[in-house]
């Protein structure tokens, strides 16, 4: 038999869950907060990055392999021509569903699955505030025939990260 409590804590999400555990643990800060200042953290850094690479620095590299470049990008992911309104679209469903999973399941997530969104969100937020600030994304690091930039490295390492968190569990099955 549950008790009201119980009833009412498996009818709110994980974020609601987390945030009455905080108050019930009495810490000063829910873990929640914690994430949220690293994504802007994270977020300032690939900006940072970005204005000191547009104005000219470069690094050493292997040439052909590693390098550094300017290409801004006002293309989708991969250079992929889309229509603004569709690439916007696209952006703002897949940023909707992201959120909508990570209230849910915040708290019920392991903390390495937390990084891997955190610095998906980081660096969608990104290449987003860049589309939207500049009309363009500036790509700098040449890697072979691909242009990239930090924001972009966030997000495949969190797809990464993702990934071979949820492969070592599914190898347990």
């Amino acid at each position: 038999m549950t008790n009201p409590t119980q009833q009412k804590l498996r009818r709110t999400s994980s974020i609601e869950q987390g945030l009455e555990q905080s108050k019930d643990n009495r810490t000063w800060v829910s873990p929640l907060v914690v994430w949220v200042v690293l994504v802007f953290a994270l977020f300032f850094l690939a900006q940072i990055v970005r204005v000191f690479m547009q104005s000219g620095s470069t690094f050493m590299g292997w040439p052909n392999v590693l390098f550094t470049t300017h290409f801004y990008n006002d293309r989708f992911a991969f250079s992929i021509p889309l229509p603004s309104i569709l690439m916007y679209s696209v952006y703002i469903l897949v940023l909707c569903g992201v959120f909508g999973y990570l209230y849910k399941k915040f708290y019920l997530i392991s903390v390495l699955e937390r990084f891997g969104w955190m610095i998906i969100v980081a660096g969608a937020f990104s290449n987003l505030f860049e589309r939207i600030t500049w009309g363009a994304v500036l790509d700098y690091v040449g890697i072979f025939t691909g242009v990239f930039n930090l924001a972009d490295a966030y997000i495949l390492l969190g797809i990464l990260i993702l990934l071979l968190h949820n492969s070592k569990y599914s190898l347990k099955d």
